[in-house]
């Protein structure tokens, strides 16, 4: 919009802001006064999209909470804990005894080493006395083991539990090995 009648680009007219009443000022020829009006038309409609964009994220927000308590809920009651979701900044590394309940009712031990901030070594599926590096990812209130999400909280007692978002029920519960902080 009219750059050569800019002051940093040879030109007399500029343009400045006002901090404190939160208002800009604009010292121009009435053409280039025109084309800052219509420049700041227009950002009205960004406005309003950004507006729209903010809702849209606040409610994908609520419904996401409310499927973590969906997911939540029934693994407290049968834990009959409470679940707090975990930070990312949570700190996994070292040696984890982890517990299932297989399909059978039986518990089915496994031993998961977080090695470092992105590698865990975990059991083979096909012999368990062997293990294998697997990637891994924390986030917010989630883990990710190899491509496998699982929501993830940690009880009052500082145990981990991993919730398959694809399998509620079938979660695990891990403890740090030994008591280890």
């Amino acid at each position: 919009m009219f750059p050569g009648e800019w002051e940093s680009l040879g030109g007399s007219c500029c343009i400045g802001v006002f901090p404190h009443v939160e208002a800009i000022y604009v010292n121009a020829t009435s053409g280039v006064q025109d084309g800052v009006a219509n420049f700041l038309a227009d950002l009205s409609f960004v406005k309003l999209a950004v507006v729209e964009a903010q809702a849209k994220r606040q409610d994908m927000r609520r419904r996401r909470e409310e499927r973590l308590k969906s997911i939540l809920k029934p693994v407290s009651e049968k834990l009959e804990e409470d679940l707090t979701l975990i930070s990312p900044d949570v700190d996994l590394l070292g040696i984890w005894d982890v517990q299932r309940k297989s399909s059978d009712g039986r518990i089915e031990s496994a031993q998961w080493d977080f090695i470092d901030a992105d590698t865990v070594q975990v059991p083979r599926p096909d012999d368990g006395s062997k293990s294998m590096p697997q990637w891994y990812l924390v986030a917010a209130g989630s883990v990710v083991v190899s491509g496998k999400p699982y929501v993830a909280a940690e009880t009052k007692g500082d145990s981990l539990v991993l919730i398959p978002t694809d399998q509620p029920l079938n979660f695990m519960v891990a403890t740090r090995k030994n008591g280890e902080p």
